[in-house]
């Protein structure tokens, strides 16, 4: 039981984050041709070369803004999805690995231990 939450929890959101990808991820990132690097810095690869790229931004943003507020806030994992962008959708489980870890760090430095 007391490996059910640490690992079963955030386990369980991968899996489920992870096969609700072709959802959630951007299209852009699920191209064969993305760099590696695309994943974790949610860059657009196919940027239109005949507006300004100021105005090109703005335009994808609010698009792409509209876009993830319908399908983060009508999917099915929408309680792990709607605190997050649509390129770090997959934040959730860090997030509670996170908080595993300090609530881990605050046992072995509470009243009695050695550090």
């Amino acid at each position: 039981m007391t490996l059910v939450y640490p690992v079963g929890i955030p386990l369980l959101y991968a899996v489920l984050l992870y096969s609700s990808r072709k959802e959630l991820a951007l299209p852009e990132l699920l191209a064969e041709d993305t760099p590696t690097h695309a994943w974790f810095i949610g860059e657009s690869v196919w940027p239109p070369a005949k507006l300004s790229l100021h105005k090109r931004q703005t335009l994808e943003a609010k698009k792409a803004a509209k876009e993830w507020d319908e399908i983060s806030g009508s999917h099915h994992l929408s309680f792990l999805l709607e605190a997050y962008d649509r390129r770090v959708y997959w934040f959730e489980v860090v997030e509670v690995l996170r908080r595993l870890a300090l609530s881990g760090f605050l046992v072995l430095c509470g009243p009695g231990s050695a550090l």
